[in-house]
């Protein structure tokens, strides 16, 4: 049976599926973003999911939904960040050292984080969130 040729395509849509599991567990075991917390209870919570959709030394864009009574863990950014929010949703923000607080996102706002902010995202409502999230490492002056 002759070998089917690989199109720049194929090698394309390879590449980024690659580069999405590699993103994805750097973002959520090694890169501080995104992070699993580990339910109690018996019944594990749902997990984020990550897809990394692009990623070079001046940026890395992440598609992120969050399911209903999912959390990201607590974690520190270490670069600022934008975030453009696909869908309606509640969530609670906890933050060391206050109570924690419940915050309503509206499809199609953006919303800026400043490097440095520590925090855990939970999802509090009860359909999937999504968001586009934009870390940006680099700015040229």
């Amino acid at each position: 049976m002759p070998r089917r040729q690989t199109s720049r395509a194929d090698a394309t849509l390879t590449l980024l599926r690659r580069s999405s599991i590699v993103g994805s567990v750097l973002a959520l075991g090694l890169g501080g973003g995104w992070m699993v917390s580990r339910a109690q209870s018996p019944v594990a919570a749902p997990h984020p999911e990550v897809k990394v959709l692009l990623e070079n030394d001046r940026v890395r864009m992440r598609e992120i939904v969050l399911p209903p009574g999912s959390s990201t863990g607590q974690h520190t950014h270490r670069y600022p960040e934008l975030a453009y929010v696909f869908t309606d949703g509640r969530l609670r923000v906890s933050t060391p050292g206050a109570e924690p607080v419940v915050e309503q996102w509206h499809a199609g706002e953006a919303r800026w984080r400043e490097a440095g902010v520590t925090h855990d995202l939970a999802n509090a409502g009860d359909q999937p969130m999504r968001v586009l999230v934009i870390d940006v490492k680099t700015v040229n002056p």
